[in-house]
């Protein structure tokens, strides 16, 4: 986890902190999505309402599948294998990237547009 940014370090921390609260026996990708939308600053949000999604319908679909996790009560939360597999990803893609903010601006410019309603 020290390979992230303070900031990302804060999503996870919400994250396993979101799993100890409901009492989930892992950390999920989920659960980091779920501290993604909910953050303040609203970047997820703004970068979903731009693509043209609706970040309060994904937050509620959010909440569904949390809910649909499975509880145990008194265990240690670890971190689930998934979201190990995401965070080193996450972390092969940043150093593939470098700090370079024009490339990473012109990845999440494009992967963030949705192609025009004719083509669905």
């Amino acid at each position: 986890m020290n390979h992230f940014t303070d900031r990302t370090q804060g999503f996870l921390q919400e994250a396993h902190q979101s799993a100890v609260r409901k009492e989930h026996p892992h950390v999920l990708p989920i659960h980091v999505l779920g501290a993604l939308l909910s953050d303040p600053q609203g970047g997820v949000s703004a970068l979903m309402t731009e693509a043209g999604g609706t970040p309060t319908d994904a937050m509620a679909q959010v909440a569904l599948m949390l809910e649909k996790q499975p509880v145990a009560k008194n265990s240690q939360v670890t971190t689930s294998p998934a979201l190990q597999k995401v965070l080193i990803q996450a972390k092969d893609f940043a150093t593939s990237l470098g700090t370079n903010l024009s490339q990473w601006k012109v990845y999440f410019g494009g992967c963030c547009r949705m192609p025009p309603q004719e083509t669905f």
